[in-house]
């Protein structure tokens, strides 16, 4: 029994600090935000794991934890408020809308209730309390989310928006067997002084979350390697033409006979207007007629990232919409000889 616990600890271990060690590459990358609370999140998990390892070997531990966690839980309490922030701040960013204030209230008020819940005798209520808390949290952050999804309209929803969605149900559902398995497991005989801190069915939420995240990221971090590896060639790499008659009547970029010009006329049009890499990506995109929620998946960023570097690009262009954009480039286009390189 004591291997197949090591076992499931170390699994559980490398589970965690995968995407953990992902988020980090991508923010030493990109330098959002976002990744940093998604590797703290994951690293909330790892010492939440760690302190359950603990309890599971170290008899002296175990004890001394039991105790704490009667007479004072702050840590636990620290590992909950930390991850229900990441959490909540992951939500907004994905679906690109503030939550309610009344959540980020509800959070304070379950901190408050977790560290005075000691004030009260102990029992199984005492746990079953503590515990059921921060899953109705969970529960109640799941629900927010999925109500600010169904409020975007269809043809905006982004890709990442959709799948995002699919965890959101996850952890409404899967936070619900959470309180069920706490309610048989406390109220069981002798549950107080046999009750580790280990919920099967929140490990198997988190492991879940884990193997969507990774995908997520995974993706996210192929996508700038690619980039990467394109720019450190610029200007002199092949450019995708705009094929034609695509998006509200723009010509093609004609393909030059030679390689060295096939960046020609958008090249300059760029260097001209001191577009950077990602903006220039973007402008094809737009070039393609491409909606927001397209460029955002195409280029594995955030809506909200993709409708900062488009308005970046009108700011530059000194444009207030896409076909003054698109008649500014067509303008170019028909006037301006090829770079020769």
């Amino acid at each position: 029994m004591e291997a197949f616990l090591l076992i499931y600890n170390v699994f559980l271990f490398m589970v965690y600090c995968v995407p953990l060690i992902l988020a980090l590459l991508i923010y030493y990358k990109q330098k959002e935000l976002i990744y940093l609370y998604i590797a703290l999140l994951y690293g909330t998990f790892c010492l939440d794991e760690l302190v359950i390892y603990l309890t599971e070997f170290i008899h002296w531990f175990s004890s001394f934890y039991k105790k704490i966690l009667f007479a004072a839980p702050t840590f636990k309490t620290i590992i909950y408020f930390l991850s229900f922030l990441c959490m909540i701040k992951i939500v907004e960013w994905i679906l690109n809308s503030s939550l309610p204030i009344s959540l980020y209230i509800g959070l304070v008020a379950l901190i408050l209730f977790l560290l005075f819940i000691p004030g009260m005798n102990d029992s199984s209520w005492k746990l079953w309390l503590y515990y059921s808390a921060s899953s109705v949290f969970s529960i109640a952050l799941g629900l927010n989310g999925l109500h600010h999804y169904r409020n975007i309209p269809p043809e905006e929803r982004t890709v990442t928006q959709k799948y995002f969605r699919n965890m959101l149900i996850i952890l409404t559902i899967f936070y619900i067997f959470v309180i069920i398995e706490d309610s048989i497991t406390l109220f069981s005989p002798d549950s107080i002084l046999y009750r580790n801190t280990r919920s099967i069915s929140e490990d198997c939420t988190r492991m879940i979350f884990s193997a969507m995240t990774n995908i997520y990221l995974i993706k996210k971090l192929f996508s700038l390697l690619n980039n990467t590896n394109a720019d450190s060639v610029a200007p002199s790499r092949t450019v995708t033409a705009v094929p034609e008659n695509a998006g509200m009547g723009v010509p093609a970029l004609k393909e030059a006979n030679e390689e060295e010009k096939t960046y020609s006329k958008f090249y300059l049009f760029c260097k001209e207007n001191h577009l950077t890499t990602r903006e220039q990506d973007i402008m094809l995109l737009l070039l393609d007629d491409k909606s927001n929620a397209e460029i955002s998946d195409e280029l594995v960023i955030s809506l909200g990232t993709a409708k900062t570097h488009i308005h970046n690009i009108y700011a530059k262009l000194d444009v207030k919409r896409r076909r003054d954009l698109l008649d500014l480039y067509n303008e170019f286009e028909a006037d301006a000889p090829a770079e020769d390189g």
